[in-house]
């Protein structure tokens, strides 16, 4: 009888435990919003139990990680707070929303997003069902509770198979099973008697709107998209809904530094975002366009290259990539990239060269992820001459690495090489001061780190 009790009383114990853990991060986040929004943000309380998923969550994104958050709030809760206030923000579309939205942005040395594009976007969130707008506002938050325990154990209950490390891989593959696994999408397709379509839409996989502005892989990472237009499985108003839930994703980006508002939407960004969609829907009307070589041009325009004599038409759009990758965007830092790029030994110049021309073809291996988050800590940390000086051929060696590894089968082509551990801004120091930097990649989840002498 006495082990009868103890095998009933045990697993009581442990739910007890984790109800108590649920309410303790529910609460905190409910405190959070209230310190930081006041009444300015409309969330229920299904979406606080939602993302509270999120709280032990042992991932952390590297992107700015000088930057500090209040203890116990995981930095993917501010980001996910962050994007659903600027869909508000945008859905509503008033001027004093406008005001709110780029709140952040006046203390930057940077130009602000303008009023005209507040606006264009605005009309974008306007324009979707009801649907849709609460798809995204549940996107918003799912999106900060991958790789979370809590979401870990539902998806492999309802998929039965190995997940993935990456969180845009992880919310691809979960997002068919999207209303057996996220209690808000469940109840989203309940409300409109829908099957929970939209969520493979915004989850659409190998479809990564900051991969294609930042121009971090091949065409492949256009080929989701490309076989949806062709076979018309894929209509302009999906592309539409998920580029919606991209602008919000970057809307919120740094949330983690400034919540209240957009810190990272600027008139920048909004011109490598917008600058996307002009090719994609390009590419909706001729499945068999390439809008890469287009794109680069065009990055490179923007920092007046074209306009230095001696440049090849490749080099143009190596150096567009180049701008792209560091997010550089002003005529005066064309000069300086160029000049540093210039320093590079001949063969580190050809590297490049030829890998960009590498990436305007469709390759079998994934997307590499947050490289660009390396050059931004290194930008922070360094200037731009040293960063292109001491990361560029570190980052093409990496690719090397990765490319014999997935020769040798040593890294299977599907795994993306991840800067994850490097982009932190230790790393990122480490790999500065290190003279010959080596790299050694994990095979079991991609994950690159520095090679100890």
């Amino acid at each position: 009888m006495k082990i009868l009790v103890k095998y009933l009383v045990l697993p009581l114990l442990i739910l007890l435990s984790l109800n108590i853990q649920a309410n303790e991060a529910v609460n905190l986040i409910r405190e959070y919003v209230l310190i930081t929004y006041g009444k300015a943000l409309n969330i229920t309380s299904s979406q606080i139990e939602q993302l509270s998923w999120a709280m032990d969550n042992p991932n952390i994104t590297p992107e700015m990680s000088a930057d500090r958050l209040p203890s116990g709030i995981h930095r993917e809760i501010p980001r996910a707070l962050s994007r659903l206030y600027s869909l508000q923000l945008l859905r509503s579309g008033t001027e004093a929303d406008y005001d709110a939205f780029i709140l952040p942005q006046k203390d930057l040395d940077l130009a602000a997003l303008s009023q005209k594009h507040f606006n264009q976007l605005s009309d974008l969130i306007r324009g979707l069902d009801a649907e849709s707008y609460d798809t995204l506002e549940a996107a918003a938050l799912i999106s900060a509770v991958t790789l979370s325990p809590t979401a870990r154990g539902r998806a492999s209950m309802a998929l039965g198979k190995k997940l993935p490390e990456d969180s845009s891989q992880f919310l691809a593959v979960t997002a068919e099973k999207a209303t057996s696994i996220y209690p808000l999408a469940k109840a989203i397709a309940k409300k409109y008697h829908s099957d929970g379509r939209k969520f493979t839409i915004v989850f659409l996989p190998g479809s990564h709107l900051r991969h294609m502005m930042y121009n971090e892989g091949s065409l492949n990472m256009y080929t989701t998209l490309k076989e949806g237009f062709r076979s018309g499985q894929l209509k302009r108003e999906d592309l539409n809904l998920w580029y919606a839930y991209w602008m919000d994703n970057i809307a919120g980006f740094r949330g983690h530094v400034s919540a209240k508002g957009s810190l990272y939407l600027t008139e920048n960004t909004f011109r490598s975002m917008n600058q996307i969609k002009i090719e994609l829907d390009k590419l909706q009307e001729n499945p068999d366009f390439n809008p890469i070589p287009p794109y680069l041009v065009e990055r490179a325009q923007w920092l007046k290259l074209p306009e230095y004599k001696g440049l090849s038409s490749k080099e143009i759009q190596a150096l567009g990539a180049l701008a792209a990758m560091m997010r550089l965007f002003t005529p005066e830092e064309g000069s300086q990239l160029l000049k540093a790029f210039r320093k590079l030994s001949n063969e580190q110049q050809k590297r490049w060269v030829s890998h960009v021309q590498s990436q305007l073809q469709t390759t079998s291996y994934a997307t590499p992820t947050y490289a660009p988050a390396v050059f931004a800590n290194a930008l922070i940390i360094s200037d731009l001459a040293e960063t292109v000086e001491k990361v560029l051929p570190f980052y093409l060696n990496a690719l090397e690495t990765a490319e014999q590894a997935r020769k040798a089968g040593e890294l299977p082509e599907t795994m993306p090489l991840s800067f994850r551990i490097l982009a932190n801004d230790k790393q990122v120091r480490a790999l500065l001061k290190t003279t010959r930097p080596r790299i050694q990649i994990d095979p079991k989840n991609g994950l690159a780190t520095l090679k100890q002498p």
